[in-house]
Parts: structure tokens; C-alpha cells; sequence
């Protein structure tokens, strides 16, 4: 397979992923902010997991630069989540 169809095919898996959220969103007893908090921890967990796994080392110096604005995104990305699930609760 290229790596043209391998792009197409994680793009619908993407897409797919990302559609079927509200459905979890209604169907969870949890608050907005509950959700949003479990997200990023899981994200956060396989995150950390491919990076383990790829062996790919980044330099503590390279992120201390940029880490007001990495925080800065991270509580703006959250809030975002927040208010999306409660617009799906809508």
C-alpha cells in the first residue's frame, strides 16, 4: 500500500473517531469537564506510549522555550472541549 492510501485511510479512521464523540458524549453520565479531564489523560497516555515505542528523543531545551505557550494551548484546548461536549448535551 502507498503512502498515499495509508493518508486517506487514518483520515477516515480520523474522521470516524471524531464523528462518533457526541454519541459518547450523550450517552456518558459525566459532567463536561469530567470528560474533557478523561480525554486528555488518555491522549496523554498514548501519547507518551508511541513516543516510548518510536524511541524518539526530544531535548528537555528545545520544549522549555515553548512551554508558557504549550501551556497556554493546553487550558485553551480544554475549556474548548468543555464547552463543545455541553453544546452536544444541547
Amino acid at each position: 500500500m502507498n503512502s498515499k492510501n495509508r493518508a486517506r485511510i487514518r483520515m477516515v479512521i480520523s474522521a470516524a473517531a471524531f464523528g462518533t464523540i457526541p454519541l459518547f458524549v450523550r450517552a456518558l453520565s459525566l459532567t463536561s469537564s469530567e470528560i474533557a479531564l478523561y480525554r486528555a489523560v488518555i491522549a496523554t497516555m498514548l501519547i507518551g506510549s508511541c513516543l516510548m515505542f518510536s524511541h524518539e528523543k526530544t531535548a528537555f531545551s528545545v520544549i522549555k522555550k515553548e512551554l508558557p505557550l504549550l501551556l497556554f494551548s493546553g487550558v485553551a484546548i480544554g475549556f474548548n472541549w468543555i464547552l463543545l461536549f455541553e453544546a452536544y448535551r444541547y
